[in-house]
């Protein structure tokens, strides 16, 4: 009788079950880009595409597809002359599948490499996209 009491008298330890970890956050769907550096844009599209221009070119586009955007967003086009930070230019994408464009006026001096890096509204590299001036 008294290892009866004792047996009722000693807390019974349940077990309870295990909590599942927390799912981390859904990150939004990746951005895939192309990129085009061009001399025109006609009714959304690139034209005159290359990766050499001539020094006397004057003005060039850098057009961009970007897919993939499930809200709207931004990307940044950062146009380079070399390493020297020449533009930067925050543009909207407001669908599933966006075109959209920055220009950059380019003076006879600059010759040599350039290139266009394009970021997402992070600041993270989508793609780069590199072309000459002669």
């Amino acid at each position: 009788m008294i290892a009866l009491v004792l047996l009722l008298a000693t807390p019974c330890l349940a077990q309870e079950p295990a909590e599942e970890p927390a799912s981390p956050p859904e990150e939004p769907p990746a951005l895939t880009v192309t990129a085009t550096i061009c001399t025109e844009i006609q009714e959304r599209e690139p034209v005159g595409e290359g990766d050499t221009f001539p020094s006397t070119v004057g003005k060039l586009f850098c057009h961009t597809l970007v897919e993939g955007a499930e809200e709207p967003t931004m990307v940044t086009h950062v146009w380079y002359h070399g390493e020297d930070k020449m533009a930067e230019v925050a543009l909207e994408v407001n669908s599933v599948h966006w075109r959209t464009w920055s220009s950059k006026n380019i003076v006879e001096s600059w010759t040599g490499d350039w290139h266009v890096d394009i970021l997402d509204e992070a600041g993270e590299m989508l793609t780069s996209i590199a072309f000459q001036i002669q």
